[in-house]
């Protein structure tokens, strides 16, 4: 399988392409394209562009891409749930995390990932991002004809790696 990374910075564009073969990754191409651009004062068309060439430079289409969205948009705590099952989970997530966001329960998208397991509980990292900034990220990327399958807080990929 083909994976391909991308992040959005204040002032480049990174991109990583990653091929899984039996429990086996390589790192098959990685690059960095700056979006400042001194001709322009538009950033956002820059972006636009630097996702069109890279659309077609890594053949986005055919891998699973997954791209960044900036911290700074997403609250996260550590959680334990009186229970296993992931449905049970994520359905709790904004009851359990509205006393602790600072933003209004409707206008946040939830998500989590269990650590461990503990006999009948689970430690989770939960997660909520700015609905707003991830209708963004998704349209951005729309218009640089790019259609990530997953949108991740950056300090996942960082914790990932």
């Amino acid at each position: 399988m083909r994976s391909i990374g991308i992040d959005i910075g204040r002032y480049s564009i990174k991109v990583v392409e990653i091929l899984a073969n039996n429990r086996k990754y390589e790192v098959t191409n990685a690059k960095e394209y700056k979006i400042l651009n001194l001709e322009t004062s538009d950033q956002e068309i820059d972006i636009l562009q630097t996702l069109d060439k890279i659309s077609k430079e890594f053949d986005t289409d055919s891998a699973k891409v997954t791209c960044s969205i900036r911290q700074q948009y997403v609250s996260t705590r550590k959680l334990f749930f009186p229970f296993k099952e992931r449905v049970k989970i994520h359905k709790s997530l904004a009851f359990e995390l509205e006393d602790d966001m600072p933003l209004s329960v409707d206008k946040a998208i939830y998500d989590s990932k269990i650590i461990k397991f503990h006999d009948k509980t689970a430690e989770v990292v939960a997660m909520a991002c700015v609905a707003e900034e991830v209708e963004k990220t998704l349209d951005i990327f729309e218009r640089g004809h790019i259609d990530p399958d997953i949108i991740a807080p950056e300090f996942c990929g960082i914790a990932n790696l």
